[in-house]
């Protein structure tokens, strides 16, 4: 899927910016954030650099804001497109103007037309966005993400193809155990499925739900997964396609994306299938009474909860709480996936208790012996089924105090609040030293860098 500009599509676009269009250096800072160029030319200097040329900044605000360069009202980024209209020759204003304004106006004169072309609310993908960068000579993927959506779709139907590798003989008794609870057709029909990441969770719970859902897709039933981000939602939805794929079935399965700007309206054809969504659109989509979503709710067939440790939250309370509503206390299976099936943290003991119970306290792990209880990850290791990674843990010895505000945030979300995230990633002398320690690594050297906080009381 294109979903970001190439590296030669960024050194284009960067040029038309600065040399073609004459972009200022004021306005690319304005876009690209003035503190955050001061904050990287700081670091540049601190490491023996120079500063960023305007054209470099260019490059960096492109790389970030990818196809949504032109996109959104903000009063900057209308600046921007006035400007670069301000550039094109008359006959093609007064072109784009009467195709998207149309005749209906008294504005005559070609100098009045830029202005309400530049306002105009920009739709990633649609006709004005596309003629937008096409008439200044940019590449498609600035109009949004109309090549991508027309390969990853909202609604499509996947059909039968290709076989995975089998399961591990771990992974194979997981899923027969998942089909067991699914069996019973009663009120205990709830689990959790616990296995280290990289352990296959996912597959397996694809596999035994799509086995199980099969007749009940035919019947209009639709398998609700939810995940935490738009990445693990593409992650599933990969999964599901595979898994489906793999199987003798005669007809497709419906997969609905429901997550992001995504929406599902009844003027869909819905018709059953996979709706794989984030909490935050489910949760959003509930608060304003959507019928759609209601809709799936009432027809569906069985529910998966990615990171389930994360259910505790009040937005897994609203979605559960709206779900008796419309189906009646008995509801449709529930399934979590999760690493870490315990949480430590605030209020560890009442998470716990709430998660045991959200999930009737059925745990589903690998049968192992004790070398795995005692380390799933370093019994994963030696018997290869995951890589050896060398942990280097570099520590800053920087300290961070949230505010009142922030910790009420955490309480009520269950994770770090934005706030305090946007403040981590603009801190100078962390980024300096995340920088210096990463150019000690030998080039070449794949490396994954991941943040980690160390607070006793969070």
């Amino acid at each position: 899927m294109h979903v970001f500009p190439t590296e030669e599509e960024v050194k284009l676009a960067a040029k038309l910016l600065v040399e073609t269009y004459k972009v200022s250096p004021q306005l690319i800072g304005q876009l690209f954030d003035t503190k955050q160029r001061e904050q990287a030319n700081s670091i540049l200097q601190s490491l023996g650099g120079k500063k960023l040329t305007t054209l470099d900044v260019a490059k960096l605000l492109i790389q970030r804001d990818g196809p949504s360069l032109f996109a959104g009202s903000r009063e900057v980024t209308r600046e921007l497109r006035l400007h670069l209209l301000e550039k094109i020759p008359d006959e093609k204003i007064r072109e784009l103007f009467t195709q998207h304004q149309g005749t209906n106006t008294n504005i005559s004169s070609t100098s009045r037309m830029r202005k309400p072309l530049a306002e105009m609310k920009w739709h990633s993908g649609k006709h004005w966005a596309t003629d937008f960068v096409t008439t200044l000579g940019f590449p498609a993927i600035f109009a949004g993400f109309a090549k991508g959506l027309e390969s990853v779709p909202t609604i499509h139907d996947v059909p039968p193809k290709n076989t995975p590798p089998d399961l591990a003989d771990f992974q194979k008794d997981i899923k027969k155990r998942m089909l067991d609870v699914l069996q019973k057709d009663e009120e205990k029909t709830r689990c959790v499925v616990t296995l280290p990441t990289g352990g296959g969770k996912t597959r397996v719970a694809v596999e035994a739900y799509i086995d199980w859902m099969q007749p009940r897709f035919a019947m209009g039933k639709y398998l609700l997964w939810i995940a935490q981000s738009e990445e693990l939602c593409e992650q599933a939805i990969a999964c599901i396609e595979q898994m489906w794929g793999s199987r003798e079935f005669v007809g497709t399965l419906r997969i609905y994306r429901f997550f992001g700007r995504r929406e599902i309206s009844l003027l869909d054809d819905l018709r059953g299938g996979a709706v794989v969504s984030s909490i935050q659109q489910l949760h959003s989509r509930i608060k304003s009474g959507d019928p759609a979503l209601e809709k799936i709710i009432k027809d569906t067939g069985a529910m998966i909860v990615d990171e389930a440790h994360r259910a505790v939250s009040p937005m897994y309370d609203t979605l559960l709480k709206r779900a008796e509503e419309i189906c009646g206390t008995d509801l449709f299976p529930i399934c979590g996936l999760t690493a870490t099936p315990g949480r430590a943290g605030l209020n560890s003991t009442e998470e716990t208790s709430k998660l045991v119970g959200r999930f009737e306290a059925y745990l589903i792990k690998p049968n192992l012996g004790q070398d795995y209880e005692k380390s799933p990850l370093r019994y994963f290791r030696e018997q290869g089924f995951l890589a050896r990674a060398i942990h280097v843990l570099y520590k800053s010895g920087i300290e961070y105090t949230l505010t009142d505000e922030e910790v009420e945030a955490m309480n009520k979300e269950q994770d770090l609040p934005s706030g305090f995230l946007k403040r981590l990633a603009g801190d100078k002398n962390k980024n300096l030293q995340i920088i210096q320690r990463l150019l000690k690594l030998p080039k070449g050297t794949p490396v994954l860098v991941q943040r980690e906080l160390e607070n006793s009381n969070v």
